[in-house]
């Protein structure tokens, strides 16, 4: 069987999400679509709207074949590192054909050539980076700053440069690229170019239905505008133009409210914060340069998550770095664990679902002998050898209790060791 990997939060699978997937089934030809998924956290260090196992059956009604886990490790991490640990997984189950990724520049051919820049570690960018941090901007800007005057003069690049090198999806379709770059991976990437807007406004007015097909031409909304929808309280009809129904249907069936579960999230945040003494918190993977203080004094001064963060950020240290920094904390992720995860080059396929046709591509994946990685369907039963890939585990097996803990649910009853993946007939 051909697979095409994607990697994805599904936070939630929403329509952008099943038009990328059939794109990319009809553009590579494939018969199995392979989702890597963050889990109970995202990459901007918040807990999902719905758990994994949630997002995974999501996943699959929505026609995704079989749903991997992103180590948390990975996952609430930079851009850099998401995609590291992403492309890390893909290339480790050794059949998968194809990767495919959401950009807004749509253009391969643009996105390897800056990647190339990054993975070679080009002599004169690397100095303008250098350059640009100390300055004291943040590193994503610094970055940004350094490949711009690179491609300028080196593409003759248009005004849209600096658009191109500020897009999310860009930034993460470079990093997929410098990886695949840096591994000599045989995986071949594509991109398929994101379609329609956040229709934030849309979603944030109380208005009648049929306003929907009067002001908004597409049926393609952000995940962040739908979440804020739900947050909001409003009634699903607002997101039902935005998501297919079976999502509808498994976020109605979830009994969770997001709105809990980010107050819950800030109060065991700022537990975490007003207990620990400085020099643990700035053991803390993402924090750096004194940041702790920083952040002791914001906690002391807030009064929910966005107070709180927005007190602590700064020039150099962006709300998403901040927010990373927040999760990474809860679940206690430090700079001398993930080095010895990184370094040694740790990762397993963890399964979080599958369908019939994924149960076949499973058990070809094990039969293959070109798998290098273990694979996980049950923690109870398939042990991990190496002492980093159990470490890495013991991540996810925490970040899965925090979670449970905020949704106010029984921790041993929807831990790791009980839910088992969902099979979509």
């Amino acid at each position: 069987m051909t697979a095409v990997g994607i990697i994805a939060e599904y936070n939630p699978f929403h329509n952008g999400h099943k038009y990328h997937l059939e794109k990319s089934l009809e553009l590579t030809g494939a018969d199995v679509a392979v989702a890597v998924m963050s889990g109970n956290f995202t990459q901007r260090g918040e807990p999902s709207c719905a758990d994994k196992w949630t997002r995974a059956e999501m996943a699959l009604k929505g026609g995704v074949d079989i749903v991997f886990e992103l180590p948390f490790a990975y996952a609430v991490n930079s851009a850099e590192y998401f995609a590291k640990g992403a492309v890390r997984l893909l290339n480790g189950l050794g059949l998968i054909d194809f990767i495919s990724f959401g950009s807004e520049e749509g253009c391969i051919e643009r996105l390897s050539f800056t990647a190339g820049i990054l993975a070679d570690e080009n002599a004169e960018f690397k100095s303008a980076l250098k350059e640009n941090l100390r300055t004291g901007i943040s590193y994503p800007k610094a970055r940004a700053k350094a490949l711009s005057v690179f491609l300028d003069e080196k593409s003759a690049a248009d005004d849209a440069q600096n658009d191109f090198l500020k897009s999310s999806n860009n930034i993460l379709s470079i990093e997929y690229l410098k990886q695949l770059m840096r591994t000599n991976s045989a995986i071949k990437p594509i991109t398929v170019k994101r379609t329609g807007g956040s229709n934030a406004e849309f979603l944030a007015q109380r208005l009648p239905d049929k306003i929907y097909t009067e002001q908004n031409k597409t049926n393609i909304s952000s995940a962040s505008a739908i979440r804020a929808a739900l947050a909001e309280n409003l009634n699903f009809t607002r997101i039902e133009p935005f998501v297919p129904e079976s999502t509808i249907e498994i976020l109605k069936s979830f009994d969770s409210d997001i709105n809990l579960i980010f107050n819950k999230f800030y109060e065991l945040v700022l537990y975490k914060i007003i207990t620990s003494p400085p020099s643990a918190i700035a053991e803390i993977l993402a924090v750096s340069e004194g940041i702790e203080n920083r952040l002791i004094e914001a906690a002391r001064m807030s009064s929910d998550m966005d107070t709180l963060v927005s007190s602590a950020v700064s020039k150099r240290y962006t709300e998403t770095r901040m927010r990373r920094i927040l999760a990474q904390l809860a679940i206690g992720l430090t700079k001398s664990d993930f080095e010895i995860i990184d370094g040694e080059g740790a990762m397993y396929g963890r399964v979080l679902g599958f369908s019939e046709k994924g149960a076949l591509f499973l058990k070809e994946i094990k039969k293959s002998g070109k798998c290098k990685i273990p694979i996980i369907t049950n923690v109870n039963k398939d042990r991990l050898e190496k002492e980093t890939d159990r470490m890495l585990l013991s991540y996810d097996l925490i970040a899965a209790d925090v979670y449970n803990l905020i949704c106010g649910k029984v921790i041993y009853d929807y831990s790791d060791y009980v839910r088992m993946p969902y099979f979509q007939k």
